[in-house]
């Protein structure tokens, strides 16, 4: 990683084509010339697994994207290319800090070197694994919980307009998820049971 500076772990994705994609939070660190000093931002890399040593070494200084402010939770590449990134906007509260404001939780359409597209979800939201289905669509499972709830739900999110609309089904309390894309189908494990659905 970069020398003298704290990195914080928060996602990655193994593409089909063999690239591995990582984010790392970072407090502070200095980067390569015309990118400079960067605070309280999430540091993304896309690292080809076919790579010598010697240039993923001079990579880690050369972040393909830099994200003030937010963290990222899940990375899906695209066929064309573009990055579907789950993010939680805002600054990484410290480590000590047990009771720190729940971050507000918003979908990235990254391509062409820039963002193209964000859509911030409620408050209540809180993201967990995205995927993609076989027509394209975004599927994201997280859950839901608003500040007078005690306990959360479990919720399944999808989009077929490439994140800017996303129609939302609860599934109650699942205990685990997992989300078929060849026949585009979400399982949920709940009481003792694994229970499937189709999704539209």
């Amino acid at each position: 990683m970069i020398k003298d500076s704290q990195a914080t772990f928060s996602a990655f994705d193994l593409a089909e084509d063999g690239t591995l994609r990582v984010a790392f939070y970072i407090r502070k660190a200095k980067l390569a010339a015309g990118i400079g000093e960067v605070k309280e931002s999430t540091l993304l890399y896309s690292l080809p697994l076919t790579a010598p040593l010697e240039e993923l070494s001079h990579r880690w200084m050369q972040p393909d994207i830099v994200l003030p402010k937010q963290s990222i939770v899940d990375i899906k590449a695209s066929r064309d290319g573009s990055l579907h990134l789950m993010a939680l906007q805002g600054q990484l509260p410290p480590e000590r800090v047990a009771d720190a404001p729940r971050r507000t939780a918003a979908y990235v359409h990254w391509a062409k070197g820039k963002e193209e597209f964000r859509h911030v979800f409620e408050p209540r939201v809180i993201p967990g694994a995205l995927f993609i289905g076989p027509q394209d669509q975004l599927v994201l499972a997280g859950d839901s919980r608003k500040p007078d709830q005690i306990m959360s739900d479990s919720i399944t999110l999808v989009s077929t307009d490439k994140g800017r609309k996303w129609e939302e089904t609860d599934d109650g309390m699942a205990y685990a998820r997992y989300y078929e894309a060849e026949k585009n189908r979400i399982w949920k494990y709940q009481f003792h049971s694994l229970y499937w659905r189709e999704l539209k």
